[in-house]
C-alpha cells in the first residue's frame, strides 16, 4: 500500500530539517536540460532500489534532491533516518568517540540520508567515525542517499575506505547549475528594482 502525500510529509517531519520539509522531485527548479536529466536518473536509482550519491557546488539543489528521493522510499513504507555529518561528528565526539550505539539506532532503518559528507574536519576521529557508519550501512545491505560538495575522487583522497563502499553500493550523480540561493536572491533584487521603478514612473 502506498502512503499518499500527507503521511509522507508527517514522516518527513520526524527528522528532516524544516527548510528541507516540502522538498520533492515534482517543485526542483530543473531548468536546463542537463538538470531535467539528471533527476530522471536519480528517479531511475530510486525506482531500481538503489543507494545514491549526489556531489557538486553548494546550492546546487542536491539536499532538496536527496529528500525528494527519500520521500520516494517513504511512499512505499519505508522508515529512515537523516544524518547531517558535521551533526553526527560531533554527537560521536560528545559520546567519548564511541559511535556504536549512535550508528546501532540509525541503520535499524532501511534508509539513511547522510548529508554533507566530508564537510567536517578531516580530522582521524572524524573519517574512522563517518567509515564506521558507511561500513554498516554497507555491511547491513541498508540504502544510503549521500550529498556532498566533494567529488568520488576527493572523497577517495578523504577515506579510501569510504570511497570503495560508496562506489559498489551508489549511483554517482553529478549536479552542475548555479547556486540557487545566489540566482534567488538576484532575481528578489531585481523584483525590488523594477518595483521601484514602476512607482518613481507612477509619482
Amino acid at each position: 500500500m502506498l502512503l499518499d502525500d500527507r503521511e509522507i510529509a508527517k514522516r518527513i517531519e520526524w527528522s528532516v530539517p524544516k527548510r528541507y520539509h516540502r522538498c520533492r522531485f515534482s517543485s526542483f527548479d530543473a531548468y536546463t536540460k542537463t538538470l531535467i536529466q539528471k533527476v530522471a536518473s536519480i528517479q531511475k536509482l530510486i525506482g531500481d532500489r538503489r543507494s545514491v550519491f549526489l556531489f557538486g557546488a553548494p546550492g546546487v539543489g542536491k539536499t532538496h534532491l536527496a529528500v525528494s528521493a527519500l520521500a520516494e522510499f517513504i511512499k512505499l513504507g519505508a522508515d529512515y533516518k537523516f544524518v547531517g555529518c558535521t551533526d553526527y561528528v560531533y554527537t560521536v565526539q560528545d559520546a567519548f568517540g564511541n559511535p556504536k550505539d549512535i550508528v546501532r539506532e540509525l541503520v535499524e532503518n532501511d534508509i539513511v540520508l547522510i548529508d554533507d559528507l566530508a564537510s567536517e574536519k578531516a580530522t582521524e576521529s572524524a573519517r574512522s567515525s563517518l567509515l564506521f557508519l558507511v561500513d554498516q550501512i554497507y555491511s547491513r545491505r541498508k540504502i544510503a542517499i549521500v550529498t556532498s560538495n566533494e567529488s568520488p575522487k576527493q572523497i577517495h583522497a578523504f577515506e579510501p575506505r569510504i570511497a570503495s563502499r560508496l562506489s559498489e553500493m551508489c549511483g554517482f550523480v553529478e549536479l552542475v547549475a548555479d547556486d540557487f540561493r545566489i540566482r534567488t536572491a538576484g532575481q528578489r533584487q531585481k523584483l525590488v528594482q523594477s518595483r521601484n521603478t514602476a512607482t518613481e514612473a507612477v509619482n
